[in-house]
């Protein structure tokens, strides 16, 4: 099983409730085929299952490291996860292990 995973969900993801929806769901879905993988194949999932404010990662990251998810890199420059969102964190592991991609 090939797994498909995305950062967080843009609009089209959002307006339809599952990531690779839009414009780049059909570019990686044209990608695939190509080499004869078929997009319905592929499990699909974010490491956020929802849009930020904005689209804007920043906006759900804070600068200090102890208020970020424990053990969880920093994904901007000088940005961690805010861990009230280390739930997302959990599921998508929790995902990865029940797909086992």
């Amino acid at each position: 099983m090939i797994m498909l995973l995305s950062e967080f969900w843009n609009q089209d993801d959002e307006d339809a409730g599952q990531p690779f929806s839009g414009s780049s769901g059909r570019f990686i879905a044209s990608c695939l085929s190509q080499v004869g993988i078929k997009f319905d194949d592929c499990y699909r999932t974010s490491v956020l299952q929802f849009r930020p404010p904005s689209g804007d990662l920043k906006r759900i990251c804070v600068a200090n490291k102890k208020d970020g998810v424990p053990g969880f890199p920093s994904l901007l420059k000088s940005g961690y996860l805010n861990k009230q969102f280390t739930s997302e964190l959990d599921r998508l592991f929790t995902e990865i292990e029940t797909v086992n991609p």
